[in-house]
């Protein structure tokens, strides 16, 4: 049972944090940790490398598959399309995730799926490189560190 919250609730509460007092929060008991040999598993079934983290927050239980890879600082790669995406719909960059456009720019790339016009759906979808720059360039330097550091 892992919590998913809404692009809204996130968004509220990244804000609450910022604006109240760091004295007005309230003190909570620190996370658990629980590594789960199952999850490690499904990485070495498909003869590949990695690592799965989840939080579960009414437990205060961080969920991992490995206790070194899950420790340790990585780029966040294609994960940054999601805060991405609720960066673009929180700033109006991206009104409607279905109808507004991301015109393909007509360079031929070797992911086929990327060589054609995208929604966010879509780019998402394929992980869609091309469209989440021009996301970002549209979001600006700016606005994208303020909301990054939001998220902490």
């Amino acid at each position: 049972d892992i919590a998913v919250l809404t692009r809204r609730a996130t968004f509220g509460l990244l804000a609450a944090t910022a604006i109240l007092p760091s004295r007005l929060l309230a003190h909570v008991a620190p996370p658990r940790n629980e590594i789960r040999e199952s999850l490690a598993k499904r990485f070495t079934d498909l003869g590949t490398s990695g690592t799965f983290v989840a939080y579960k927050v009414d437990d205060y239980l961080v969920v991992a598959s490995d206790r070194q890879r899950s420790g340790e600082a990585k780029i966040p790669a294609s994960t940054f399309k999601i805060p991405n995406s609720l960066i673009a719909l929180e700033t109006g960059v991206v009104a409607d995730p279905d109808k507004d456009v991301f015109a393909w720019d007509g360079v031929k790339r070797p992911i086929e799926a990327w060589n054609k016009d995208h929604t966010l759906r879509s780019a998402i979808a394929v992980s869609a490189v091309p469209v989440y720059q021009e996301i970002a360039r549209r979001i600006g330097q700016e606005r994208m560190q303020k909301y990054v550091d939001l998220f902490d």
